[in-house]
């Protein structure tokens, strides 16, 4: 579990996300990475979350 949260800390952090459901990515649960990861996937390509 800590490797996948440092996992989608460091892929956020890279793309210049520092927030996730309104804390720091480093203090966020790893459910809040996941629905944060999946808003920058649905903005980044609409088309596939239709």
């Amino acid at each position: 579990m800590k490797l996948l949260k440092a996992v989608l800390v460091d892929k956020l952090l890279r793309r210049g996300i520092t927030v996730a459901c309104g804390k720091p990515v480093e203090e966020a649960s790893i459910e809040e990475l996941q629905d944060e990861w999946a808003r920058y996937e649905m903005q980044r390509n609409p088309r596939r979350s239709a």
